[in-house]
């Protein structure tokens, strides 16, 4: 496989996570799949880093959560809070 192709399936695996796990109004929305909703998630409930990891901590519970799936909630959640998970901490 070359890196081209690599770079195209890492693309497509973060556009079909945007998809599932993405800030909707006030709420980070989890999905399992592209229609069944998991979890809404209060932004409010997200703006401390103990939130955050309270709420990171819940999804590694399911069984529908993989890495991936964790990461981008991260960066949504992050992102969503005003909490930057890169750079300097």
């Amino acid at each position: 496989m070359e890196l081209n192709d690599v770079l195209t399936q890492a693309e497509a695996k973060d556009a079909e996570l945007s998809k599932r796990i993405r800030q909707e109004g006030d709420f980070v929305v989890v999905r399992v799949a592209e229609t069944a909703v998991a979890k809404n998630i209060p932004v409010s409930e997200l703006q401390t880093a103990e939130g955050l990891l309270r709420w990171t901590y819940e999804l590694t519970e399911k069984t529908w959560m993989d890495v991936a799936q964790l990461r981008k909630f991260m960066e949504v959640a992050g992102a969503a809070a005003g909490i930057p998970l890169y750079g300097n901490l």
